[in-house]
């Protein structure tokens, strides 16, 4: 390999890294933007306002860890309101009840923790001095050496890669992880007038 075919592959596959660690930059200080957000929704249950309270304090109190409302602690439990948060997912949380006749208004808040994008900003740390530091040892013993081979050694910057493809796995799991928890706050909440008919 020629001195200056090495110099075009070092330098290119350099510039594809620093694009690629940018892009990944954005997307976690957009999941982080994201993460900030309370969760809330609002909809309706066909049941009264004890028995949406007491039911969802109940499956609360009986959660199990690695679900999404996994682990969590009652805070405060009355038929307009439940309050509660956990030590893993869910930094507070509270759901506001309102009836409506036989059927009841149900909202609900909740912060999600965000500890996930802490190991991101780690990492895209990381990415950004590996790609300054492989660039700058390739540019030192791999290009002036008169040993094609050695010279080959340039397709090596393309090692950055293992740095800077975890900010998105990191920051798709920051937002999935909100979709989940709205989503099972909500399954729960519908099944709250079956699982009263059921008794359990």
């Amino acid at each position: 390999m020629t001195l200056e075919t090495a110099e075009f592959w070092l330098d290119n596959i350099a510039a594809g890294g620093v694009c690629l660690w940018m892009i990944g930059v954005w997307f976690v200080l957009q999941a982080r933007k994201v993460s900030g957000q309370l969760i809330e929704g609002e909809f309706e249950v066909a049941a009264s306002q004890e028995t949406i309270s007491q039911g969802f304090a109940e499956v609360l109190s009986r959660s199990q860890s690695g679900l999404p409302l996994g682990d969590s602690v009652l805070d405060s439990v009355t038929p307009s309101e439940v309050r509660w948060h956990s030590t893993r997912m869910c930094r507070a949380g509270v759901i506001h009840i309102k009836g409506r006749g036989g059927k009841s208004l149900v909202t609900y808040q909740v912060e999600v923790r965000n500890g996930m994008l802490k190991a991101a900003y780690v990492v895209v740390v990381i990415g950004a001095v590996a790609i300054g530091v492989l660039y700058t040892m390739l540019s030192k013993y791999a290009l002036p050496s008169d040993i094609p081979n050695i010279r080959g050694q340039v397709f090596q910057m393309a090692q950055c890669i293992h740095l800077l493809w975890p900010p998105f796995l990191i920051g798709g799991l920051a937002r999935l992880r909100r979709t989940m928890m709205s989503r099972e706050i909500e399954r729960t909440l519908k099944n709250v007038p079956f699982q009263a008919s059921f008794g359990t």
